[in-house]
């Protein structure tokens, strides 16, 4: 019986305390809620307020702008003509130093194309010197070759010597058992 009565007192327990979760998260939420509105009437004011501080500041820096304006292109025409003057200068001076180039160019033209013939004069001994080893190499390469050939020869005069050795010996041994043949006869 005991269980049954236990049963009646938590299963309350545990709604109450159930509710009281459901309940301070509602309230928790709704609170929220409610600073979240006024947050959002207040913001909408401060907007509006902006609004206005910013559309009159535009009206005082557009008047502001065309004031500036005016002024700046009374003093572009101005830097204009100034620039236009100076260009004048310049002009004359770049080409005074162009001309003053021009000359340097040309004797430095003038300097390389003498070294140049020296070069070119260089480069035409060297191409004779050049000439002259490749045709020592070619009597070099020939001689070599020809040595090569003499080896071989020498090479294959040995061996038929050999040969030749080798036969003599063998019809000796045969010559001599053909007499001991004889003799044992």
């Amino acid at each position: 019986m005991k269980k049954k009565t236990s049963v009646y007192f938590v299963i309350p327990i545990l709604c109450v305390l159930g509710f009281a979760g459901y309940y301070w998260t509602f309230l928790k939420e709704h609170n929220q809620k409610e600073v979240d509105r006024i947050q959002k009437i207040d913001d909408a004011k401060k907007a509006k307020a902006a609004q206005l501080v910013a559309d009159q500041e535009k009206a005082y820096n557009d008047a502001l702008a065309l004031r500036t304006r005016k002024e700046s292109e009374k003093a572009e025409k101005q830097r204009i003509t100034d620039e236009e003057k100076k260009l004048k200068i310049e002009r004359k001076e770049t080409l005074a130093r162009a001309q003053q180039d021009a000359d340097k160019l040309i004797r430095t033209i003038d300097e390389k194309q003498t070294e140049l013939t020296a070069l070119n004069k260089e480069i035409s001994d060297l191409e004779l010197q050049k000439k002259a080893a490749t045709a020592e190499v070619g009597l070099v390469r020939e001689a070599a070759k020809q040595a090569q050939e003499n080896a071989k020869r020498g090479e294959e005069e040995v061996i038929q010597y050999e040969r030749a050795k080798q036969a003599r010996i063998e019809a000796e041994r045969r010559a001599q058992e053909e007499l001991a043949k004889q003799k044992k006869q």
